[in-house]
């Protein structure tokens, strides 16, 4: 499970970042940094706390996504 209290290892590669952390909420990242979150529509999502993610991972629409759980891999356009 990667929204639980213990979650699976796990990593996501976008753009020139690996990230590796899910937070609960936007504000327990620090400042410029790239985690995950569990969004309002139930989606992983990328997230920077007081930035922007797709600038500070070198993104955009379109770009390939990576997740890796426990040794899996599953890749996505961002369509």
């Amino acid at each position: 499970m990667l929204f639980g209290s213990d979650p699976a290892p796990f990593k996501m590669v976008v753009g020139n970042q690996e990230i590796t952390e899910i937070l609960p909420n936007y504000s327990e990242g620090a400042p410029g940094a790239v985690f995950g979150i569990l969004g309002s529509m139930g989606y992983l999502e990328i997230a920077a706390n007081r930035g922007s993610a797709a600038k500070i991972v070198g993104s955009g629409k379109g770009s390939e996504v990576t997740i890796s759980l426990g040794g899996a891999a599953a890749a996505g356009n961002g369509n």
